[in-house]
């Protein structure tokens, strides 16, 4: 809400909070972060565990271990700079994962860059584009910061859950079609379009891969205008 100060009949609006003003995207990697810890996952598992967890009992066990639970992680202009604002994760079992950007007490809900409903495919997909990684923090695209600078430590420390692009099996979806990663160089994602033996999901043999023609794509052509990346892995669910 804005906000209006009166003085003499004059009406003077408040000057909007700046916008961190967003770098283009560090080509060397290809990444995303996971806004969760193992905790809060384990907390939407209580969906399935009521019975065990709190047997014949009436004395509310079951609404409390149904209650939403929240991660809150700072924001930063820089690596050990001046706070933004806070991210803020909230679990509650039977629902999806919620994500919002809260800036001076307002909190505004949105959809991370990768994102699956159901989170029982584990770990969830549930990350934000990685465009920089410094000193234990991430650098990552928001709706209303435009960017900011969040700590590993605030997330899961040691166990922060990030997803890299790299040469392997993944089929990917990118801007120019389904691909296969072949190698990463110097800013350049080399692929093959996918095939049907990438995701082979009956029962007969794999057939063998046939001939391709290489394809690629600089890193510059796999981010928006905002900093995220335009591909993701196709098949989240897996067959």
């Amino acid at each position: 809400m804005r906000r209006f100060t009166v003085i003499a009949a004059c009406v003077a609006m408040a000057v909007p909070r700046p916008v961190v003003a967003q770098d283009p995207p560090r080509p060397g990697e290809l990444a995303w972060v996971g806004l969760f810890n193992d905790e809060l996952v384990g907390w939407l598992y209580n969906e399935y565990r009521l019975d065990e967890l709190c047997g014949d009992r009436v004395d509310g066990c079951r609404d409390s271990l149904l209650a939403r639970r929240e991660l809150s992680v700072d924001v930063y202009d820089a690596p050990g700079g001046l706070r933004l604002g806070e991210l803020v994760v909230g679990a509650t079992p039977g629902q999806p994962l919620e994500l919002s950007e809260v800036i001076e007490g307002r909190r505004e809900p949105f959809l991370p860059d990768l994102f699956l409903e159901d989170w029982g495919y584990g770990p969830p997909w549930f990350h934000l584009t990685v465009s920089d990684r410094r000193d234990g923090y991430f650098r990552v695209p928001l709706p209303r910061m435009g960017t900011g600078w969040i700590r590993a430590d605030d997330l899961a420390g040691t166990g922060t859950h990030v997803e890299v692009v790299g040469a392997g099996e993944t089929v990917y979806a990118t801007p120019v079609g389904d691909m296969v990663v072949l190698d990463l160089e110097d800013g350049v994602l080399v692929a093959r379009p996918e095939q049907d033996a990438d995701m082979w999901c009956r029962p007969e043999d794999v057939p063998d891969l046939q001939p391709w023609e290489e394809v690629r794509i600089p890193f510059a052509e796999l981010f928006d205008d905002r900093g995220r990346l335009l591909l993701r892995p196709k098949y989240m669910k897996g067959c």
